[in-house]
């Protein structure tokens, strides 16, 4: 209890002060990160925001060890997130897991109702600088790689490497190689 009380304002306090950035203060500041979330191996960058933009009973967040997330990057798990082992966000991501449909019986169609959608992204899979994740994608499957700057609009399929706006398949990735680890 007395955990819970002090990790939420020690986040709210490290997540994107400059000093926790310090070599000195970085550990700590990962410490507070990985305990609010309940992931040890979650690193954080500053600026990068990781939250329910509009929570629902599926909002669930499922995270792998390790997953780093970059700076600037915005994952949304309102429609539910389930990420495996070391994923990999970087610089600027954009993910979302939720809708505001068009076509409704509203004029402003952000009164309409939101429509959410369930995200698994796959153990070692790589999203890369400024991508975006739109919500109906589903899946990124195990060991792909997203291209900087693409617009994912459906599923990846496992050690895909997809980029572009929308996203496209350039090839699978060869795993025909011995891992030298």
């Amino acid at each position: 209890m007395i955990k819970a009380i002090l990790v939420r304002p020690l986040y709210w306090l490290v997540r994107d002060t400059a000093m926790f950035s310090l070599p000195g203060l970085r550990q700590f500041r990962r410490r507070i990160i990985a305990l609010y979330y309940g992931t040890p191996g979650l690193v954080m960058e500053r600026y990068a925001r990781l939250y329910a933009a509009h929570p629902v009973a599926q909002s669930s967040l499922n995270l792998g060890n390790p997953v780093e997330i970059g700076r600037n990057a915005y994952i949304d798990y309102s429609g539910g997130l389930t990420v495996g082992d070391h994923a990999y966000f970087s610089d600027g991501v954009r993910v979302f897991t939720h809708n505001h449909p068009v076509d409704g019986p509203h004029r402003n169609f952000e009164e309409n109702p939101i429509e959410f959608f369930p995200l698994t992204v796959g153990a070692y899979a790589k999203i890369m600088n400024n991508a975006i994740i739109l919500a109906k994608v589903g899946s990124i499957g195990e060991g792909a790689i997203i291209g900087a700057g693409s617009v994912v609009t459906e599923a990846v399929p496992p050690y895909a490497v997809v980029a572009g706006n929308p996203a496209k398949l350039l090839r699978f990735r060869n795993m025909n190689h011995p891992d030298p680890a």
